[in-house]
């Protein structure tokens, strides 16, 4: 998607979502993907947390997004929320609201069975589409079985459907571990709907690994293809009550490079999801939370900025360090790519984007910005799975994890079980190996200033080279 391409795509959106309410999960996860695509196109956004759905705070919105997991997987992201919580957002739906899922947040609302909802009351009452898993399980991802991680290529089923409304018949979209669906058509009763099936998998691309290759096995048959060979959906919609939910089981929302960086044509499915739902009304206005002054805003982006400039020169170092010991045997391949190829990739590009963070910081430090205290400075609750926190405290886990790794390397290597073993340990895992490591955090940093300047009036700053697909 080149720059003019976005640039019309912004305003054909903006004038219909302008006001928009959206809420985008906070408590575990990744919600920076989400929230730079809502401020870029006009909507009304803001990070939403279990204690804010606790609270009331579902009342002003139209739209609450939940995202991709964080280490926990679906279950940190049902844990903060509890079963008060999942029936507060289920009623919210049930009353005109839409849900939109991607990921562990499209697998939440599913049809998942009793013994899951058993183990997590939370999910049961979170329950709002009549579609099973194509690939439920046991495994790693309790619940879960995985297909893989990387580009795949989807087709509409539906073409004439208001999701689909824009894109070609086939598309490529990223898929990170998430769920397929099967949807049902017996035994439904009100408040719930037959779900329809809009987009499915055709293929994997060269820039996907199946799961069975993970550890670089060579697998005769996948999961994923299986799933195809039965017309599984990965992206659904599903009316509940007076609102509508919205699931997609890969990520419309990620970019296409080694950071999750490069949106492409498979943002269109969010960006209909949001038009569909304006179009029904809006909110009310809420009443802004505490700003912060020029001078602490513009010490927040400077000391941001600062931050962010050590982590470049700690991806640098990365680099240039001797890891081929840590990067041998059993270390997982993501995205088509071996292990060493991702440790180089992403460490190079990581540096890149930090700088390019770092600038656009230090940039916005010297313009006029009248910014929300949390998005700059905000701590982490003790119960959230990653999730949201302000740009400060962002950009200093990010230099955590990178010298976590660095020491990390002097160590003796160690041997994984699984793909997703040795998070916290393993410099691989820390540092690059998913948008949860080091790597993928310089990511979320970026989007994260993006959202700022955007949100302060100086989206003229904002640089699109690692933001869009070319």
């Amino acid at each position: 998607m080149v720059v003019q391409d976005w640039q019309r795509l912004c305003d054909d959106l903006v004038p219909d979502l302008q006001g928009l309410q959206l809420g985008v999960y906070a408590s575990g996860g990744s919600p920076y993907h989400y929230l730079a695509l809502a401020a870029l196109w006009g909507a009304e956004v803001r990070p939403i947390r279990a204690e804010d759905v606790a609270s009331g705070s579902l009342a002003s919105l139209d739209v609450l997004i939940f995202p991709g997991g964080g280490f926990k997987a679906m279950e940190g992201m049902l844990e903060p929320l509890g079963t008060q919580g999942a029936q507060k957002v289920r009623d919210w739906v049930a009353k005109g609201g839409m849900y939109l899922g991607s990921c562990a947040g499209s697998f939440l609302p599913a049809e998942l069975g009793d013994g899951y909802w058993q183990a997590h009351e939370e999910a049961r009452n979170l329950h709002m589409v009549k579609a099973k898993l194509a690939n439920s399980s046991d495994s790693i991802f309790e619940g879960l079985s995985s297909p893989g991680v990387g580009t795949l290529q989807v087709r509409l089923s539906k073409s004439d459907h208001w999701l689909a409304h824009g894109l070609p018949e086939r598309f490529e979209i990223v898929h990170y571990n998430g769920p397929l669906f099967a949807p049902s058509t017996e035994g439904i009763a009100e408040p719930y709907a037959v779900a329809t099936g809009v987009m499915q998998a055709v293929s994997m691309t060269e820039t996907f690994t199946p799961a069975e290759g993970f550890m670089e096995a060579k697998p005769e048959t996948t999961l994923l293809e299986r799933c195809i060979a039965q017309g599984a959906f990965n992206g659904l919609s599903s009316p509940y009550g007076e609102g509508q939910v919205v699931l997609f089981g890969s990520h419309p929302e990620f970019g296409f490079d080694s950071l999750q960086l490069g949106w492409g044509e498979a943002v269109k499915l969010v960006a209909n999801a949001l038009t569909f739902q304006a179009s029904k009304g809006k909110r009310f206005n809420r009443r802004k939370s505490e700003t912060l002054s020029s001078k602490e805003t513009a010490e927040l982006f400077m000391g941001c900025s600062q931050t962010l400039t050590q982590c470049a020169d700690l991806f640098d170092d990365l680099q240039s360090t001797d890891a081929d010991d840590w990067l041998k045997g059993q270390v997982p391949s993501f995205l088509g790519r071996s292990a060493k190829e991702l440790w180089l990739e992403a460490s190079q590009e990581a540096a890149n984007v930090a700088l390019l963070s770092s600038k656009l910081a230090l940039d916005l430090s010297k313009h006029e910005a009248v910014l929300e205290s949390f998005w700059l400075d905000d701590e982490p609750r003790g119960n959230q799975d990653v999730g949201f926190m302000g740009l400060k405290q962002l950009s200093a886990e990010i230099l955590e994890q990178l010298q976590l790794a660095l020491k990390q390397l002097k160590t003796e290597p160690i041997t994984l079980n699984h793909a997703y073993d040795g998070f916290g340990v393993h410099p691989y895992q820390i540092a690059v190996s998913s948008y949860l490591s080091a790597a993928g955090l310089c990511a979320a940093a970026h989007l994260l200033t993006v959202t700022l300047a955007k949100l302060s009036g100086n989206d003229s700053l904002i640089d699109y080279r690692y933001l869009l697909r070319t």
